[in-house]
């Protein structure tokens, strides 16, 4: 039993780890490496970004999953804080998307900014449902969630960069935030409403000291972890040029693969050892 889950789990990232390898050479053959650069640049950014917005809360609704009787409850205290904290930081992004488009893209491009707008609340998210799904033990929907959302987002990108509305960035921006937002479609529809409904449902101050408590050391563990396999490309943008980023950004990418299996083993590990710990 446990090695079946182990295997449905270990579905979603393999396939879309061959996606990947395979969306490179595809990219690289379409867009030029300057517009690998700023997509590569993007996506570090938006990682970052991320980090800061969850501020460790989506490990303490791992963390206490199984100690809480009402998910829905624990959701309020983790996702409603971190939309709370999206909303701001996207906020921020819009007063200063002149200036943070010029940084990113060596131009103004408002329109892309937008777009990293709505995929870091989107990707926040979905985040939670993907952590949801894998606490449940859920896990051929959660490797079919993966799949589909970057099986559409390379065919998105294939069809809008081909269509020709839009540069090449904003189509392989435009294709990530509606592939994320599919995905999160597709698990509202095919969710079902096992838990009974709960009305006035109150802010527990015990809960959130608990999971501030646990969380917040988390955030600055992760932004270490960002500082030390993120921030060369934001180096390398200042000390040469675009074009070389997009050459190791492409390069890069097939070294990521390589981190799979620790991906598999911590998917289902987590979850695992949580509720043997319960």
């Amino acid at each position: 039993m446990l090695i079946k889950k182990m295997m449905g789990f270990s579905l979603g990232p393999i396939v879309t780890a061959f996606i990947g390898l395979v969306s490179v050479p595809l990219l690289t053959r379409f867009v030029t490496p300057e517009t690998y650069a700023q997509v590569s640049l993007a996506q570090v950014t938006v990682q970052l970004l991320i980090l800061v917005a969850l501020a460790g809360f989506d490990q303490g609704f791992v963390r206490e999953f199984y100690e809480q009787n009402s998910h829905k409850k624990l959701l309020l205290h983790t996702l409603g804080l971190n939309l709370i904290i999206c909303l701001v930081v996207v906020i921020g992004i819009f007063m200063f998307r002149e200036n943070r488009s010029t940084f990113l893209f060596g131009y103004i491009d408002v329109f892309s900014i937008i777009l990293i707008m709505l995929i870091i609340i989107e990707t926040t998210i979905l985040r939670y449902i993907l952590l949801n799904l894998r606490m449940k033990g859920k896990a051929i929907p959660f490797s079919l969630l993966l799949i589909l959302q970057s099986t559409a987002n390379v065919l998105f990108i294939i069809a809008f960069i081909f269509s020709g509305m839009m540069t090449d960035l904003q189509a392989i921006l435009s294709a990530n935030a509606l592939s994320i937002t599919i995905a999160i479609l597709f698990f509202l529809i095919k969710s079902e409403k096992s838990e009974k409904s709960e009305k006035n449902i109150k802010f527990d101050r015990v809960l959130f000291n608990k999971l501030t408590t646990y969380s917040l050391p988390l955030l600055f563990s992760s932004l270490f972890m960002w500082i030390l396999y993120s921030a060369d490309q934001y180096m390398i943008v200042v000390l040469s040029d675009y074009k070389q980023l997009g050459l190791y950004a492409a390069a890069y990418k097939l070294c990521a693969a390589l981190l799979l299996l620790q991906t598999i083993v911590s998917t289902y590990w987590v979850p695992i050892s949580l509720q043997w710990a319960k």
